[in-house]
Parts: structure tokens; sequence; C-alpha cells
């Protein structure tokens, strides 16, 4: 779509999303509605030797990390074409967290269901 290469939201998921669906339902009368869903993913530019140090490299990057943000949108004009009508849900997914240090399990709840040995 044109949009894509054009849009001032290209680095705000949540925007860019709406401005997608929207550029759908307002072009062509035959779509009322337009489903839109943008993964974000991290992205670090390669480091490279650069006179005994390092550099980033300017266009060379690999993926950070296996999460990512995910943009759900949904888009409608209501029929007849009234008012624009967007719906937005966002969140992370695949995000793996580790806690290392003082992760001990100590003063937690006690009931009759447990099994955790103290």
């Amino acid at each position: 779509a044109d949009v894509a290469k054009i849009s001032p939201h290209i680095l705000n998921a949540e925007k860019f999303a709406l401005h997608l669906g929207t550029f759908f339902v307002s072009k062509y009368a035959h779509i009322s509605k337009a489903f839109v869903t943008v993964e974000q993913l991290r992205w670090t530019r390669i480091q490279i030797p650069d006179n005994g140090k390092f550099a980033e490299h300017s266009h060379v990057f690999f993926r950070d990390g296996d999460d990512k943000r995910v943009v759900k949108v949904e888009v409608c004009i209501p029929h007849p074409r009234r008012k624009l009508v967007g719906k937005v849900v966002a969140g992370i997914s695949d995000l793996l967290v580790l806690k290392s240090t003082r992760s001990a399990f100590e003063n937690f709840s006690r009931n009759k269901f447990m099994t955790l040995v103290p």
C-alpha cells in the first residue's frame, strides 16, 4: 500500500496500524472494515572492527531477542458510511525473563494445596 511509504507514524506501531486501516476503508468504497496486525521486532546494529575499536555497521543488524510488540487494529466505517471507528489491542509476545539473584521461594502463602517444600 502507498501509505506504508509515506506514513509519518512508521515508528509508532499503534498509530501506523490505525493509519493503514484508515487508508483502506477511506480509499475503497467496497471496503467497510480492515484488520491490521503489526509485529515490531527488536534489531541491533552489528559491531564491526574499526581502527582497533568497534563501531556500529551502518546497514547490518541482528535480531536482538525473540520478544515482539504485537498490535492488532480493527478499523471500520459502519454502513451506511458514517463516522470511522477504530479498535486497538496491543501487547508483548515471546518475552523471556530470567531472574537469577535473590529468587528463593520464601515468605510465600501457605495453604492446604501447597506442594512446595519450605
